[in-house]
């Protein structure tokens, strides 16, 4: 899966980790300023899932991602909560 970076992609997240989830799959998490967006891979139901989640530990946004282009959008509304 291949993500263009847009404007507000090119900004660096420093705050990132790689866990195993039950399962046997993979959970990509980033967080800045108490924000969070994390992308859970299960490879045994072929399915990317996410959550992003507010200051307060508040779920915003989750779902499961069906095409590539719906993730650049996704990260594009994580970054622009800064702003």
């Amino acid at each position: 899966m291949r993500v263009e970076p847009s404007s507000q992609t090119s900004r660096c997240i420093r705050s990132s980790s790689l866990r195993t989830s039950s399962g046997g799959g993979l959970a990509l998490s980033w967080n800045a300023k108490g924000r969070d967006l994390t992308l859970s891979i299960y490879p045994s139901e072929r399915e990317i899932t996410y959550a992003r989640t507010s200051q307060d530990d508040v779920v915003l946004e989750d779902g499961v991602i069906a095409e590539e282009a719906e993730l650049g959008k996704i990260v594009d509304r994580y970054l622009s909560s800064f702003i």
